[in-house]
């Protein structure tokens, strides 16, 4: 019997024992619960890392995002679609870009901005600057409508840029809504293409009605007329030669205030003489002409850091020794194929005597080459400018036998001929560092043709309701 006694005093401790296990166990499954109930709290309670950030540094990374976008795709409405995109990721988001100034500068009237919108842009821009871009193609009610809001804010158009893809009437009716107004903080005046019967009231736009016009950029073959200049205080010009002589307004006395000047076009038909034309505060000239030699030849520009060259012809003797002589201080030259070309050919570049200021000491100082060319003429210019410069590539395609061989899934090989081994180790850091993309073209999600002249989620009734 003791046996027995002992078993069951045995089981009845187990039993006890059990019974405070499960009791213990439920007591830590209710903290657990509790804990996890406050963790959740907290965790709610923790704004994520971008919300956390000041609403001046969003409003900053929002800024370069609409401007990444518009790099990306500059033919599409960007600021409309992306505003759209980022106010519709949180409610405080939305909030920002409804309120914030700056978002609201740059109007657009074209068949997918109504007049309504066009008036919620002018009014949330809280009396900022506006940045207008002409981009309609045809002439309707709502655009003479929009232009004749926009018109009677004159007094607040910063710059003013109207799209190659313009239809001469709508230029005319945006000529004739301005011809009686003034336009005192208008800085920026761009256009790609004035038909020859609007150049004249186009004319008297910019140099009557634009008193500190500071930037002008008139396209293609319309030249500046001698009668009508820009206002004195212009520091950038750029136009294209036609049919006409420009030497007259190359050397016109305004022009030699300019800082910066970009010609394009045929100019074999200008005839200057060497060292003729004096622009002595010029700082970065932009050359996209063809036959440019005797231009070049004639200008003396003796403060001129950035020079850009991008010939329109296959000529191949540019007046290199033109180009070192006529800009002694360049400090940062962007050359197309065939310039390059000349120069590797002549052998100036590694001269020291030639671009003395084209000096890596100078921190600031690049060599800029684009367009198709030979490895090896790459690799020439390499050796030449690498320890003297920053050399910069711009969408350059290389051509050369390079042969690739090896194994699916193991380290390829690439055999490239007449490469400077520094070039070799440029190249292979590119592949080093997965600096490597695809050219596949990504399309662009702002689609015209998905708004067909309706409101989204973001458009007229938004911004101009805040109850949302």
């Amino acid at each position: 019997m003791g046996e027995l006694t002992e078993a069951c005093v045995e089981l009845a401790r187990l039993e006890k024992q059990e019974q405070e296990v499960i009791e213990q166990l439920y007591n830590v499954r209710t903290a657990i619960r509790a804990q996890r109930t406050k963790l959740d709290e907290l965790i709610r309670g923790i704004h994520a890392p971008i919300d956390r950030l000041p609403n001046e540094l969003l409003l900053r990374i929002f800024e370069l995002s609409i401007h990444a976008s518009i790099l990306a795709f500059p033919s599409c409405d960007v600021h409309r679609h992306r505003k759209r995109d980022l106010a519709g990721v949180s409610r405080h988001w939305r909030d920002l870009i409804l309120h914030f100034p700056r978002f609201w500068t740059t109007i657009r009237p074209s068949p997918t901005w109504g007049k309504s919108f066009v008036k919620a842009h002018v009014t949330r821009s809280s009396g900022s600057p506006l940045d207008i871009e002409i981009c309609a193609q045809d002439v309707t009610q709502t655009f003479s409508a929009s232009v004749g809001i926009l018109v009677d804010c004159a007094q607040r158009w910063r710059s003013l840029i109207i799209q190659d893809d313009v239809y001469d009437s709508v230029l005319s009716i945006l000529l004739k809504h301005m011809r009686h107004s003034v336009f005192p903080s208008l800085t920026h005046v761009s256009v790609q293409c004035v038909p020859s019967y609007l150049r004249g009231s186009f004319t008297r736009f910019y140099s009557e009605r634009c008193p500190h016009l500071q930037h002008l950029d008139l396209g293609t073959g319309f030249i500046p007329s001698l009668d009508s200049m820009a206002s004195p205080g212009l520091t950038s010009l750029a136009f294209g030669f036609g049919k006409g002589d420009p030497s007259p307004i190359l050397q016109h006395i305004s022009l030699q205030k300019l800082t910066t000047l970009s010609l394009s076009g045929f100019c074999g038909h200008v005839i200057l003489d060497q060292n003729s034309l004096h622009l002595p505060l010029l700082k970065s000239f932009i050359c996209k002409l063809s036959c440019a030699k005797m231009l070049i030849r004639a200008i003396v520009a003796p403060d001129l850091t950035h020079f850009t060259y991008r010939s329109r012809d296959r000529e191949w003797d540019y007046g290199t020794e033109s180009v070192y002589s006529s800009f002694p201080a360049v400090r940062h030259v962007d050359l197309d194929r065939d310039m390059m070309i000349s120069v590797l050919q002549r052998g100036n570049i590694s001269n020291p005597g030639y671009w003395p200021n084209l000096e890596r000491e100078e921190k600031h100082a690049t060599a800029k080459v684009a367009g198709q060319v030979y490895v090896g003429i790459i690799s020439t210019l390499y050796e030449a400018l690498h320890k003297r410069c920053i050399l910069e590539w711009e969408n350059v395609r290389l051509r050369s036998h390079i042969v690739f061989s090896g194994i699916a899934d193991e380290s390829p090989w690439f055999e490239v001929p007449m490469v400077h081994p520094g070039f070799i180790d440029h190249i292979g850091k590119a592949f080093v560092t997965w600096r490597v993309r695809s050219n596949a073209k990504v399309p662009c999600r702002c689609v015209y043709g998905d708004y067909n002249g309706s409101e989204d989620s973001f458009d007229e009734s938004d911004v101009q309701d805040d109850d949302y």
